[in-house]
């Protein structure tokens, strides 16, 4: 997922999910599901991912790449930095602006289309789902570059 010119950051509130946002190639739905672990199934979509609601304690916001970012990489609490991250997976230096991605401060919980940080992944004591779902616009979308929030409920 990569928007088509940098995108500044924009900053999501925790009260403002459930909602819609619409970005120019498409939409993000965030909705809150509580978790049954007897019959639960993690989506295996590159676009639909799940994260403990629980875990987040600042804001969420979506926004292109900042110094500092990272990911924690498992359960251990290893930390990688997102340079090194897409070093790794050869992305080019030009896409890496326009690469939308979710996080809290500097911790990526998201690298849309990509790997999600460990410190964020549903366990058993999870008792609330954030779901973050794209949806790709096939015709057009809002070209202006900017997020229109609209809530849902």
């Amino acid at each position: 997922f990569v928007v088509k010119k940098k995108t500044a950051s924009i900053r999501i509130p925790l009260m403002d999910i459930p909602g819609e946002i619409q970005i120019p190639t498409g939409r993000i739905c965030l909705r809150l599901l509580n978790f049954s672990k007897k019959d639960a199934e993690i989506p295996r979509n590159v676009y639909t991912k799940w994260f403990d609601y629980d875990k987040i304690k600042d804001r969420l916001y979506f926004r292109t790449r900042e110094a500092g970012d990272y990911f924690v990489l498992d359960e251990a609490g290893h930390r990688k930095k997102l340079k090194d991250y897409w070093i790794d997976e050869k992305v080019p230096g030009s896409k890496r602006e326009q690469i939308l991605l979710l996080a809290e401060g500097h911790h990526i919980l998201w690298v849309m289309g990509g790997r999600i940080s460990a410190g964020y992944k549903i366990t058993r004591e999870t008792n609330t789902i954030l779901e973050v779902q794209f949806m790709e616009e096939k015709h057009g979308g809002n070209s202006s570059g900017i997020i229109n929030r609209r809530r849902s409920g």
